[in-house]
């Protein structure tokens, strides 16, 4: 199980049930000898990711806030071209047309909501590499309400971009923290020692509603983590003209 590529507050999370007093979580743990050995690493690589949360400076912090609205905007007007071109082929003869161009803008459907920021920065700007002169006559032909489709493409495009920038701007501010290798170092002492515990746990043979009850989080949470990180695929050849 790959962890390491949590996020800090991910993990704290996680690992919380682990080492609070009283919770199921760790009765489980010390339940189990295997496990309860295992409990004073996790409870310091717990106290490490604890000791580097809130380290974000005041510009990390404003950049959190300002990727927060981008992203809003970028994922209201992904929703928004793509459930507009589905219910408009549902009433227009010119049906399996508007699916195709939803479909080459957004191969995923909505699961480009969920790409990490860098992500949808990466998969609009492929988009708009591909978008040539007919591909913008095509997506101009499409009226919606006092804007044309080209013109919503080009909104989303620039959300996306910004997050590209502000991702930009994120990555050199944290090179030049001092607290970043303390973070990574947190991080990854804490991915460490959960795969250790998850190994632990494989070789106790736990019944299923302790491993349900100890790993059902950290497993939702890698999963999500995973369809957010994956590569965006190159957008299909650009649909032609219905006949």
């Amino acid at each position: 199980m790959a962890v390491g590529h949590l996020l800090a507050e991910v993990m704290y999370q996680l690992s919380m049930p682990w080492v609070t007093s009283g919770d199921p979580a760790q009765a489980a743990i010390e339940k189990n000898p295997m496990l309860a050995a295992l409990l004073p690493q996790l409870q310091k690589a717990h106290a490490a990711i604890e000791a580097v949360l809130g380290q974000e400076d005041a510009n990390q912090q404003a950049l959190s806030q300002q990727e927060a609205e981008i992203d809003n905007k970028h994922d209201t007007m992904v929703r928004g071209i793509y459930g507009s071109l589905t219910m408009l082929a549902v009433l227009s003869p010119q049906k399996d047309e508007l699916l195709s161009l939803r479909n080459w803008l957004f191969p995923e459907g909505l699961l480009h909501t969920q790409k990490s920021y860098r992500g949808e920065a990466g998969h609009a700007a492929l988009v708009a590499s591909h978008l040539d002169a007919i591909m913008e006559a095509r997506l101009r032909a499409v009226s919606l309400h006092d804007q044309n489709l080209f013109d919503l493409v080009q909104q989303w495009f620039a959300a996306a971009k910004q997050l590209g920038d502000l991702e930009d701007e994120r990555a050199r501010l944290a090179a030049a923290s001092s607290t970043a290798s303390e973070v990574r170092a947190a991080r990854a002492c804490w991915a460490r020692t959960v795969n250790l515990f998850v190994a632990n746990a494989a070789a106790a043979d736990l019944d299923a509603e302790t491993d349900t009850l100890l790993f059902s989080a950290l497993r939702a949470a890698e999963r999500a983590a995973a369809t957010r990180a994956r590569p965006h695929p190159a957008p299909a050849p650009a649909p032609q003209p219905q006949a």
